[in-house]
């Protein structure tokens, strides 16, 4: 059952590029509740949503060139060929996959062992990591270096810390609270995204400060492909596109797979 999964997963990966490119933009794959993974094509306001055929995983992260997709309790990194690089089996709670920003490296945080799983040379690493000085939750990881990972971490009052740890030894490097920054916050590319009454909150690595508007209430995070990261937001359900452009990002909904956007 194992090999017919992974069969599935690189086909449907290993054909995307390539139909994208003849048929209209691609900005990304889409995960929707109890259905298998969605790819999204067109521009706003025309997006068509077709199945991928990766089943309904239960965390994604696409980049243009590889992938994260955890399903039936692995986690696996898959190349944009199809070809499976490496798998971690990652227990009953679900991981938090970070962006995957090249393609020979990716990075994911298992929540109930406290450990990073870092994706290499086709071989997978599993690095401890001891956050007992903080108090809080992980809602967020991306690389920083080759040696490091950044994470974010919700505290119970809200508050959130950028902590850099080691890949190597877990160890905590630096940790800083970040002014301003409340409820769950996700690092995507040099942006730290959280939920604030105005919108969405965009604050990137200069410190420049940008919000959108958006529905009101806390929203999840994954990334579609390099510079799209789709947001679902719990209070209403509704799914929408982020994109990252560097000088006006932008924030489009999503229809429904088979639907259409309300206007």
């Amino acid at each position: 059952m194992r090999r017919l999964i992974l069969k599935v997963v690189a086909a449907a990966w290993s054909a995307a590029p390539l139909f994208a490119q003849l048929v209209s933009p691609h900005p990304g794959y889409v995960r929707y509740p109890g259905l298998p993974v969605q790819e999204i094509f067109g521009v706003p306001g025309s997006y068509v949503v077709s199945p991928a055929k990766f089943g309904p995983a239960v965390a994604a992260s696409f980049g243009n060139s590889a992938a994260l997709i955890a399903l039936n309790g692995a986690i696996h990194w898959i190349d944009s060929k199809g070809t499976q690089l490496a798998e971690c089996q990652y227990g009953e709670v679900t991981p938090l996959l970070a962006p995957v920003d090249q393609p020979d490296r990716a990075l994911a945080w298992l929540p109930r062992q406290h450990a990073l799983v870092v994706f290499r040379d086709h071989a997978v690493s599993i690095t401890k990591v001891d956050l007992s000085a903080l108090t809080g939750v992980v809602t967020s990881l991306a690389f920083e270096s080759a040696t490091t990972a950044r994470l974010l971490v919700l505290h119970p009052d809200q508050a959130v810390s950028s902590v850099t740890v080691s890949l190597q030894d877990g160890r905590t490097i630096s940790s800083e609270l970040l002014p301003g920054v409340r409820g769950a916050a996700y690092l995507f590319g040099p942006y730290v995204i959280w939920s604030q009454s105005e919108g969405i909150a965009l604050l990137d690595s200069a410190g420049r400060l940008c919000t959108l508007t958006a529905p009101a209430g806390m929203f999840t995070a994954e990334q579609m492909s390099a510079g799209w990261v789709h947001l679902l937001f719990s209070t209403d359900g509704s799914h929408w596109a982020l994109y990252l452009n560097s000088k006006a990002p932008t924030l489009t909904r999503l229809p429904e797979p088979g639907g259409s956007v309300s206007r």
